[in-house]
C-alpha cells in the first residue's frame, strides 16, 4: 500500500509525462467521434506513441471522465501493480532482503531529481 501511494502521489504530482499532450489530443478527439485527428477538420492520421493508451483514455472520455486525470490515475495504478508484482517475484526468487531493496528502488525512482 504504501508503494501505491508514494508511486500515486508522485505521478500526480508529475501532471503526466513525456508527449502526454499528444495523447490526449489524440484521445478527446477519437472521444468525440472525429477518429484519429489532431485537429477536427484535419486529416485522418495516427500520430499517438501508444495505440492501446489512446484508445483506452477515448473510452474513459467517451463517459466523460478527464483524460489527463484519468491517465494519471491509471498510470499510477499500473506502476503500483507492476511494482508489487515486482517485489513478489524478486522475494519469491531471492528472498525479502532483495526485494526490499526492490521495492525502495522502484517508490523512490519516482522522486523528482
Amino acid at each position: 500500500m504504501t508503494t501505491f501511494l508514494v508511486i500515486l502521489s508522485q505521478t500526480l504530482r508529475a501532471q503526466g509525462l513525456d508527449d502526454a499532450f499528444i495523447t490526449y489530443t489524440f484521445a478527446r478527439n477519437l472521444a468525440e467521434g472525429h477518429g484519429f485527428v489532431w485537429s477536427q477538420d484535419g486529416e485522418r492520421l495516427y500520430g499517438p506513441t501508444t495505440f492501446l493508451w489512446t484508445v483506452l483514455l477515448a473510452g474513459f472520455g467517451a463517459l466523460n471522465f478527464p483524460i489527463p486525470d484519468t491517465s494519471i490515475i491509471l498510470g499510477a495504478l499500473s506502476w503500483a501493480m507492476v511494482s508489487v508484482l515486482t517485489v513478489l517475484l524478486v522475494r519469491r526468487q531471492f528472498g525479502i532482503v532483495p526485494a526490499a531493496v526492490s521495492g525502495t528502488f522502484l517508490s523512490v525512482s519516482l522522486y523528482p531529481h
